[in-house]
């Protein structure tokens, strides 16, 4: 159907038609599959303020038409799906295809070896008789030479996972690696095979079964393309660096002048740096994604985009960072392996740390200590910190060039003033951005991280063995990740997004107010996404870390049946601010 042609019908009809070709071409409107439109709304409001504040010179204005030609077209073919935009959108959905085809390479190398078949009974007996052996994605390794101390170079943890299905962890961090896995071809001992359900030989003490969902889940996810990164993704990612530029451009024409002194010239000046510093949040959220795998098809690829991009972006070499996240999220917040709980001696999360630092109970003060140092200290030091572990990292490797990169990167902002005699206020703009967008950044991730108590090791062993005491339905990978993350996602929930239907009774869903609602929330909770890293699908993405951001919504309704109501918590943004700073008054 054309444009055209919806004169030809009635009110209603044309709404339906609406409706219908939205949600063909992106689900029903309340999705967040329309995050574009929002964006570029957002986008476009932008450029014309900037028009407003500047002089009506032919670039703005030809800015500003092009943004409302793109913001048209996008109208016209939400509404009637004209065929000549179809190609387009072709090659808007775009990407590189990943279905996890490292792995998929991997497991076509061991078929054309000679089969060989491992019994859970002789896999059992094989552990009990000191081998180091481990499963993964239905095969058994011997990784007796990574468990010595020094020797894997994320962590002496291996040991960990001897005895058990250790697929979940090892994706984490390794699900596209090819090295790892052509490595792992050397110690393969064999296929793990499957007991007869006549049998009734019994392999959850190697995996659990919600675990086991989980696995499957992964395999659905892959087959619907879910793991690969569209074009339209990387355009989305462009968001920080341009918003970046446009604040870059607007402060320097209130350190030149052209903007007028005046209070309105300052709060723009303000306002400048804020949407610096956003920017330069959305750039570290882009690292974050790279170094989780889930912007390229191998991990090699993306260690390499996550080194570059962020050393000139932000100072940080990332590449290496990403190896102690990775350890984050195969041991969330387990004492002395997840290193984000390294925060002593200014904030404290588990009495084995008072032990480590000599000391018996918490002062009386110590409420008022910690949130002063979390919210005035930590996360002011964030950055200065990652800048000085790149510097250091670097050195240790011999690094000439990771090392030039990282001191050009700090000595940039202060080279036109040095060389050209600029204005010291552009140095100054530049640092405040990027110490307000590490601040940001920290800040975002501690509302998701410390909300939960710890553990230790002993207790993460007896989770991920099934030794431990506790609820059968708190062992296991899915169990340990739900178990310290939450979703600050209540408002899509709260009005049936995501496939739930949450709404409350006689709502007619057909009707105009009730579609209205859904569509503004949609709306909301996908500019919130955006805005805030999609962090409130935190325990989508702590189940699932090496999937894009962007189609964590997407899996939301299964991860939920998996988990469990019991695990699955969901609270808005204001809650999760409440509920970190009560954790900052009473830890443990």
């Amino acid at each position: 159907m054309g444009f055209l042609d919806l004169f030809s019908l009635s009110r209603r009809e044309v709404v339906q038609q609406v409706l219908m070709q939205a949600k063909r071409v992106s689900g029903p409107p309340w999705l967040a599959g329309n995050a574009l439109l929002v964006n570029a709304l957002l986008f476009g409001v932008g450029l014309v303020g900037l028009t407003l504040v500047s002089e009506p010179t032919l670039w703005t204005r030809c800015a500003v038409t092009l943004v409302g030609v793109l913001l048209g077209g996008c109208v016209l073919y939400q509404l009637t799906a004209c065929a000549w935009a179809d190609h387009l959108m072709r090659w808007w959905r775009h990407g590189n295809g990943d279905r996890l085809n490292v792995r998929h390479e991997h497991e076509m190398r061991l078929k054309a070896k000679t089969p060989k078949y491992v019994t859970p009974a002789a896999f059992r007996q094989a552990v009990k008789e000191g081998r180091q052996w481990t499963i993964i994605n239905g095969s058994v390794y011997d990784i007796s030479g990574l468990t010595a101390p020094g020797k894997h170079p994320g962590g002496n943890f291996l040991a960990d996972f001897v005895g058990i299905d250790a697929s979940l962890s090892f994706y984490t961090a390794h699900i596209k690696s090819d090295q790892v896995w052509r490595r792992l071809r050397v110690s393969w001992m064999g296929y793990l095979t499957q007991p007869d359900a006549s049998s009734g030989e019994d392999t959850s003490d190697l995996m659990c079964s919600r675990d086991k969902a989980l696995h499957k889940l992964i395999e659905e996810f892959a087959a619907e393309g879910l793991f690969a990164y569209p074009l339209r993704h990387w355009l989305w990612d462009m968001q920080g660096p341009v918003l970046f530029l446009i604040s870059l451009l607007t402060a320097h024409w209130c350190i030149q002048g052209r903007i007028p002194a005046s209070w309105w010239g300052w709060l723009l000046y303000v306002a400048s740096i804020g949407c610096g510093a956003f920017g330069a949040l959305l750039g570290q959220y882009l690292c974050h994604d790279v170094g989780h795998q889930s912007a390229f098809e191998t991990k090699a690829q993306g260690k390499r985009f996550c080194k570059w991009f962020a050393v000139v972006w932000g100072g940080i070499d990332w590449s290496e960072g990403a190896i102690v996240h990775d350890a984050h999220h195969a041991f969330p917040h387990v004492v002395g392996r997840d290193k984000s709980l390294d925060t002593t001696p200014l904030v404290y999360w588990h009495p084995a740390q008072l032990l480590e630092a000599s000391l018996d109970k918490l002062s009386t003060g110590y409420a008022t200590w910690a949130s002063f140092m979390w919210f005035f200290v930590i996360l002011w030091i964030y950055m200065p910190l990652e800048v000085a572990r790149s510097v250091v990292e670097a050195a240790k490797r011999r690094d000439a060039l990771v090392f030039g990169g990282i001191m050009a990167r700090m000595a940039a902002p202060f080279l036109p003033t040095l060389l050209f005699g600029a204005s010291w206020h552009y140095a100054s703009w530049i640092m405040l951005v990027g110490e307000f967008g590490f601040a940001s950044l920290a800040l975002c991730a501690s509302l998701n991280h410390f909300l939960f108590d710890a553990i230790t090791v002993d207790q993460y062993l007896g989770t991920v063995h099934q030794t431990s005491a506790v609820d059968q339905r708190l062992h296991g990978f899915v169990a340990l990740q739900a178990g310290v993350t939450e979703n600050h996602n209540r408002a899509a929930m709260d009005h049936g997004l995501h496939g739930f239907t949450t709404a409350a009774a006689g709502d007619d869903k057909a009707s105009f107010p009730s579609v209205l609602r859904r569509v503004v929330m949609g709306s909301w909770d996908a500019v919130v996404s955006c805005w805030v890293g999609h962090f409130n699908y935190h325990i989508e993405h702590h189940l699932v870390p090496y999937m894009p951001r962007r189609n964590l919504h997407k899996v939301t309704a299964r991860c939920r049946a998996l988990v469990g109501e019991d695990l699955y918590a969901s609270t808005t943004h204001a809650e999760g601010v409440a509920a970190f700073l009560r954790k900052l008054r009473r830890p443990f």
